[in-house]
């Protein structure tokens, strides 16, 4: 299979594809064939080594991944053909930028029908974030509101929006967290 890997810190020009085996699976894991990635400011920085992540190189790189189910060892949560989505071993090298991805199923979550495999790929660091920011370090609970600003070519009203409408997860909320930008 092909993946895309560096042998050197620095600038895209340092990011090869090259022909690597294809992941084995261990228990509850899934394979999973890679129909989009994400590119986020992490990988920019662990590729030009101003964030040592994950060591010398050679490695490769990239973690947020939307697909479609290959194979599932036993105990897997996914069955062949479902489509997922999810930022598998992170902060550990995933090789997001490949043709598969071998990831533990509980690190994936189903992709929304109402998302395409390039929107879903964008949303797991993304919707990490803003949870981190609004549950964990903000504090805000199920029923509390939260003031976002709104952006569509420049910022143009304030408005409440409901908090964590029942999820308990940014997996389980895809839907609600995707296309939004929140600030408390």
């Amino acid at each position: 299979m092909r993946a895309v890997i560096q042998k050197a810190f620095g600038g895209p020009e340092v990011l090869e594809v090259a022909e690597v085996e294809r992941p084995k699976l261990r228990g509850g894991e899934v394979l999973v064939r890679v129909r989009a990635s994400a590119v986020n400011p992490v990988d920019v920085a662990v590729r030009s080594g101003a964030f040592p992540l994950l060591g010398e190189p050679p490695f490769g790189v990239g973690w947020d991944v939307s697909g479609v189910v290959e194979e599932a060892a036993p105990g897997a949560r996914y069955r062949v053909g479902e489509e997922v989505y999810g930022m598998p071993f992170f902060p550990r090298a995933a090789t997001g930028y490949a043709e598969y991805v071998a990831a533990p199923s509980r690190q994936l979550a189903r992709k929304p029908a109402t998302l395409d495999h390039v929107r879903a790929a964008a949303l797991p660091l993304a919707a990490l974030t803003a949870w981190q920011g609004l549950v964990d370090l903000a504090g805000v609970t199920k029923g509390q509101r939260v003031l976002r600003r709104r952006r569509r070519g420049r910022w143009r009203r304030w408005r409440a929006v409901r908090a964590c409408p029942g999820r308990r997860s940014p997996a389980g909320s895809a839907r609600w967290w995707a296309s939004r930008r929140w600030r408390t």
